[in-house]
């Protein structure tokens, strides 16, 4: 922001007595939000969302305002770009009013997400995960980017809801990671991850093109019962163990050309539709099982 943030107008005082820090000097802006942000965090979640609910009431009274919406954006952002947190991170049930970004951070400690709301774009881009990182029944109402995060211990993100296109390119799983439930509303992308523990995607729900091309699968990976809306890409994908896509339904074809089956594979009760008749069928016996080509299943 090239001034401080006006005061002007009774929308301009309320932003200013939820965020006091915003009469910091120009160059002290973005420092002053980060402190203010840290012991927002240590007070709590009651108090860290009674900000953020009271935030979102004063963004619906914006009416589109250009420069009022660019100010509230600012306000609202939480930026822990290469924050380094030496203990655990506790923001379960948090609300995150506008865009999030933890990019390059490092959880040396266990990381609580669990049911937090992302109201805007989440990023944790290239962060370290040394401890669990817990995102189960979190909701992303934007795109949300873990591009070439580490997860050095479990992961875990059941029964994710997500709108937005949702990015692990290149990202690495050192033990399990854990998506079972997950409704994804966007485009997903796991292009080039690497699981050495468990994958589990079972019974999830993807309304948006999926992207495993080159992901590799060193343990067990589960796919049981998923529903693919869109096209479904594990080109070039590596199974080491078994691996179960029972039962999955694959709405507009699925692509698993030079995929790497070392392992058990399970196939059994497929459905592919959206693709003709003998491309499925040459997938059939490229993996030597039964699919069935019905737009009712």
């Amino acid at each position: 922001m090239a001034e401080p943030f006006p005061t002007a107008g009774p929308l301009g005082a309320a932003l200013l007595r939820l965020n006091p820090w915003a009469r910091s000097q120009p160059h002290a802006l973005e420092p002053a939000r980060r402190a203010a942000t840290l012991a927002r965090m240590a007070a709590g979640t009651s108090g860290w969302n009674a900000w953020a609910e009271a935030m979102l009431r004063l963004h619906a009274r914006l009416d589109d305002d250009p420069s009022a919406l660019a100010v509230w954006r600012f306000l609202a952002e939480v930026d822990f770009t290469d924050e380094a947190f030496p203990d655990v991170v506790d923001m379960a049930g948090c609300i995150f009013p506008g865009d999030a970004r933890f990019d390059g951070a490092a959880f040396s400690g266990d990381v609580w997400f669990n049911m937090a709301v992302f109201h805007g774009k989440a990023s944790f881009r290239q962060a370290r995960f040394g401890g669990d990182a817990s995102f189960d029944r979190c909701r992303l109402m934007g795109d949300a980017d873990f591009g070439e995060a580490h997860f050095a211990r479990g992961a875990e993100f059941r029964a994710l809801e997500t709108n937005g296109a949702l990015d692990f390119v290149e990202a690495d799983f050192d033990r399990d990671a854990w998506f079972r439930g997950s409704r994804f509303g966007g485009p997903v992308r796991f292009a080039g991850a690497c699981f050495s523990g468990e994958a589990g995607f079972g019974t999830c729900s993807y309304a948006g093109p999926v992207d495993f091309e080159g992901a590799r699968f060193e343990d067990n990976a589960g796919f049981d019962g998923a529903e693919f809306a869109k096209g479904a890409c594990f080109n070039d994908a590596r199974f080491a163990r078994s691996a179960w896509f029972s039962g999955a339904r694959f709405r507009d074809g699925a692509a698993f050309e030079r995929a790497r089956f070392i392992g058990r594979r399970h196939f059994d009760d497929i459905a592919l539709t959206g693709q003709p008749l003998p491309l499925s069928q040459q997938l059939a016996a490229r993996l030597g099982v039964t699919v069935r080509d019905a737009v009712s299943v």
